[in-house]
C-alpha cells in the first residue's frame, strides 16, 4: 500500500516511512508501551493511503491548490479509512489514518475534531507528518532546515499540535536518539514485527 503511494507521488517517496519511524521515535520518548508502539508503527505508515485515491493532477501540481482542489486533497483521510475500515486487523490503526490533519483548536479536517476528541495516536502522527512535510522538498517549495520546522511547530503548540508531542519530538532530534534507535535496531524491530502482524 505505501509502495502505491509512493509511485503515484514520487516527491513524497519515502514519506511514509519517515513519519512511521518519527511516530515511533516519539512515542518511546513519551514512554508508551510497546502495543501503542506496534499500533502506531503501521498506522502512521499507512496514514496517507487515501492519497491513492486523489487524482494525480492535483497530488503533483507544482502550484497552489484551487480551493476546490485543496476540498478534494482533504479527502484523502476519509479515503483511507473507507479503504482500511474493510480489513479487520487493521481497524485499530484507523486513528493515525483518520486524524493526521486534525488540530487541537478544530481548524483541521476531516472531522474539525477538538482537544481531547483527537487520540494520542493522531497527535503524534499530526506532529511527526507536519515535521516530514516541511523538511523534505515538494513540487511546490523547498524544505525548510530542521530547526526552522521545529520553532514553527512550536508556535503553534497547544493550539494546532500538542505540546509535549513537540517536546518529544524536539527531545529526540537534539539527543540524536533517532540516530540511536536506528543503531540499535528498535525501529527495525518494530517494522519486522508490525510486518509480521500484517502477513499473519
Amino acid at each position: 500500500l505505501t509502495a502505491a503511494i509512493d509511485a503515484k507521488d514520487s516527491y513524497t517517496q519515502g514519506h511514509s516511512q519517515r513519519v512511521s519511524d518519527y511516530s515511533v521515535a516519539i512515542s518511546i520518548e513519551m514512554n508508551m508501551d510497546s502495543e501503542f508502539i506496534h499500533r502506531i508503527r503501521i498506522g502512521s505508515m499507512l496514514h496517507d493511503v487515501g492519497k491513492i485515491g486523489i487524482p494525480d493532477e492535483i497530488l503533483q501540481k507544482r502550484g497552489e491548490l484551487t480551493p476546490s482542489e485543496y476540498e478534494m486533497m482533504k479527502q484523502h483521510p476519509i479515503v483511507g479509512e473507507t479503504m482500511l475500515s474493510k480489513i479487520r486487523t487493521l481497524r485499530s490503526e484507523l486513528a493515525a489514518v483518520m486524524e493526521h490533519h486534525e488540530r487541537l483548536d478544530g481548524s483541521g479536517y476531516p472531522r474539525g475534531l477538538h482537544g481531547e476528541e483527537i487520540s494520542m495516536v493522531g497527535r503524534i502522527v499530526a506532529v511527526a507528518d507536519a515535521f516530514d512535510a516541511m523538511t523534505s522538498d515538494r513540487p511546490y517549495r523547498k524544505r525548510m532546515s530542521d530547526d526552522e520546522a521545529i520553532s514553527r511547530l512550536r508556535a503553534v503548540a497547544g493550539t494546532k499540535f500538542d505540546g509535549a508531542v513537540i517536546n518529544a519530538l524536539v527531545n529526540v532530534r537534539q539527543s540524536n536518539n533517532l540516530g540511536q534507535l536506528f543503531q540499535n535496531g528498535v525501529l527495525e524491530n518494530a517494522r519486522r514485527e508490525s510486518a509480521f502482524v500484517i502477513r499473519d
